[in-house]
């Protein structure tokens, strides 16, 4: 059987707390600065269906 999301929180809180896992030394990720978003050169729609055959 597997844990929710929530118990899964919950024992990572708990691990953090016992200090048996640290803590992230980031709270966030970091934002790609200044770069734009790749765009695909074909139909990603085109793929999809592709994929669902």
């Amino acid at each position: 059987m597997y844990a929710s999301k929530i118990d899964a929180a919950i024992t990572i809180e708990r691990l953090t707390r016992e200090g048996i896992l640290s803590a992230p030394e980031r709270a966030t990720r970091p934002g790609a600065q200044n770069r734009k978003r790749p765009r695909s050169k074909v139909s990603v729609a085109d793929l999809v269906s592709e994929q669902r055959r």
